[in-house]
């Protein structure tokens, strides 16, 4: 009989130890981490069409190791680390634009929302054939001491020649 009461009680307990729900954003709030989001994704685009003047590429990205990349069916960066040795020293191409034709940000939580970004890249290597790319973004992006940075990105890109 003792067994069966210590039992219930941790029982009773372990269900008393749940984290207690999130309450539902408020409109001010998920406004404000659509701006912030959206902010960071033009941050982005701005960076590209500077050839990454100001700070490394990898800083957009969370620094965790749960990191993954992944861009037109292959995963090319599994970790910060990775993202950090792929990109060390990588700068967009001179003349290179990024620039979003729609972006679409949800919040998920407290510090956490899903992206969802329609892009056009262009620029014209040395070898002087013009490039023009659509594509589309998606991540989650989660909010760090140092700002929204993205985790978990997918991107592909459909190549096109400039001018089409």
């Amino acid at each position: 009989m003792v067994r069966i009461r210590i039992v219930v009680a941790a029982a009773v307990l372990a269900a008393g130890c749940q984290p207690a729900a999130q309450p539902p954003l408020t409109e001010q709030q998920r406004t404000a981490i659509v701006d912030s989001v959206r902010s960071v994704a033009n941050e982005l685009a701005t960076w590209m069409s500077s050839q990454g003047a100001g700070r490394p590429y990898a800083s957009f990205f969370d620094s965790t190791a749960a990191l993954v990349i992944a861009a037109d069916g292959r995963i090319v960066a599994s970790s910060h680390e990775s993202v950090v040795s792929r990109y060390r020293g990588w700068t967009p191409p001179a003349g290179a634009r990024l620039s979003w034709d729609s972006l679409r940000i949800e919040p998920l939580g407290p510090g956490l929302a899903h992206f969802v970004g329609a892009f056009q890249e262009s620029f014209t290597p040395p070898s002087g054939s013009a490039y023009l790319g659509r594509g589309v973004m998606s991540a989650v992006v989660v909010h760090r001491p140092a700002g929204w940075r993205f985790t978990a990105v997918h991107t592909s890109v459909v190549p096109q020649q400039a001018g089409r």
